[in-house]
């Protein structure tokens, strides 16, 4: 198994680009990103495979992407101008993680799965955190 980055970090000393915690910000579904995190650091590989799925659904309820699928909606996040290609490459690989290991039972490596939790974090950094911090320098 590939080393995990996250594993024994104290859930404390996580800052995503060294600047910000979920705690400070207004982010969709909050609790299920510290879940996700805390189980990533413990090496835990179940709840982030499903919990950062659940958090790119969220985003795009929040961001009123339209289709009737993931797939559909992550592309939404582009055409609205959410999201950049770069990150639709790294959501697509998350909702396919996802599907694997819910229809399949493939579990997923965690340095994989903290590539795919970084992705995670910058769609919140671009979506929530960094129009926050726009608005405060006003």
């Amino acid at each position: 198994m590939a080393l995990n980055p996250y594993a024994g970090r104290p859930y404390s000393e996580h800052h995503a680009a060294g600047t910000w915690t979920a705690a400070d910000y207004s982010l969709p579904a909050k609790g299920d990103y510290d879940e996700c995190y805390k189980a990533l650091c413990s090496e835990l590989p179940v709840l982030p495979t499903v919990g950062l799925v659940a958090l790119v659904e969220e985003v795009c309820r929040e961001e009123n992407a339209q289709g009737k699928t993931l797939e559909k909606q992550i592309h939404d996040l582009v055409n609205k101008q959410v999201l950049g290609r770069a990150g639709v490459e790294v959501l697509h690989k998350l909702r396919i993680m996802g599907n694997k290991f819910v229809h399949e039972m493939k579990r997923h490596d965690t340095r994989v799965l903290g590539t795919a939790f970084n992705g995670v974090e910058h769609l919140l950094l671009g979506v929530y955190i960094l129009p926050e911090e726009s608005e405060k320098t006003k």
